[in-house]
């Protein structure tokens, strides 16, 4: 239309500005004396899961949901199923480390669950102490 703008008239930023601020990494590790207590206070069937997490940086779902059947100690392999972007499943195999076998390895020597490898003593009034599979909402 012709008409001259001054853009330094505006404020571009900030928190009254036209521009929103980039998103804060929300993501920080843990102090040693975190970490400590973190271990420390892990009920029984957790250890070696969350192990699995810090050192694989693999999806939580993946060892989360891992069956017996998607284990092959002998290859020492793992088969999960993964989500693809343009939808649909596709399966990938992982060769584990031997840190990540021998924590599969105690997983499923500990499950007394048909398909489980994690599992944790139930906290439920009625199934008090009973291994079952861990859920996101355990975790």
């Amino acid at each position: 239309w012709g008409i001259p703008i001054d853009l330094e008239q505006f404020k571009w930023g900030g928190q009254d500005g036209l521009k929103i601020d980039a998103e804060v990494e929300r993501t920080r590790q843990l102090t040693i004396e975190e970490e400590i207590s973190l271990w420390a206070v892990l009920a029984d069937g957790y250890h070696g899961l969350i192990e699995l997490y810090i050192i694989s940086g693999k999806r939580a779902s993946i060892w989360r949901d891992l069956t017996k059947a998607q284990v092959s100690l002998a290859n020492r392999t793992v088969r999960v199923r993964l989500l693809k972007k343009k939808g649909g499943w596709q399966w990938k195999t992982y060769d584990l480390t031997d840190r990540e076998l021998e924590i599969i390895t105690e997983a499923m020597a500990k499950s007394n669950h048909d398909t489980a490898v994690f599992t944790a003593p139930s906290r439920r009034p009625g199934d008090k102490g009973k291994r079952r599979p861990i859920t996101q909402q355990m975790l």
